[in-house]
């Protein structure tokens, strides 16, 4: 399962500033149940794959950089 899209808003209020994050677009694997129209299982965790970039967000989150199978591609380096 990948989430691969979130909106949302930064809000403002309270004590702590805090992300609400709405309208997930998430892609499922071989097994899982698909969830939603914009599921496009195993095609969309390829897609994503190939074409992200790890950026900011994914070194706040603590993600690892993605693997590649292919010895061709080459790790994309965070900024």
């Amino acid at each position: 399962m990948l989430v691969c899209d979130l909106q949302g808003i930064l809000d403002m209020e309270g004590k702590f500033p805090k992300f609400r994050l709405t309208d997930p677009a998430i892609n499922t694997g071989k097994g899982q149940k698909r969830i939603g129209r914009t599921d496009l299982r195993m095609k969309g965790i390829r897609s994503f794959c190939r074409k992200h970039q790890c950026n900011k967000v994914c070194e706040g989150l603590g993600l690892p950089p993605l693997r590649r199978r292919s010895s061709r591609h080459k790790e994309i380096p965070r900024n």
